[in-house]
């Protein structure tokens, strides 16, 4: 796996904003809070909200795996992997 791409959302669509190395045991609820962390250095609306506004979810294809968060309900950003 190599590092993941992080696009945030916005209203004129998405917009790479940095890269980070996430955790890949490929059990969801063992990577969340390293994700969760690497959100809260990259997003700066997901820093201030507590962690029960915060929600992740997750899409695993073929060749590689999202990981939308959201704050509210609203989509903020995302994580992109390649699986090689």
């Amino acid at each position: 796996m190599r590092g993941s791409m992080a696009y945030a959302v916005g209203r004129h669509g998405a917009k790479h904003v940095g890269n980070t190395i996430l955790p890949n045991s490929f059990i969801y609820f063992m990577d969340a809070p390293g994700i969760l962390e690497a959100a809260r250095k990259i997003f700066r609306k997901v820093r201030s909200a507590a962690d029960d506004r915060v929600s992740l979810k997750f899409y695993h294809g073929q060749t590689n795996r999202i990981s939308y968060v959201y704050v509210d309900g609203k989509l903020i950003g995302y994580f992109v992997d390649r699986i090689y």
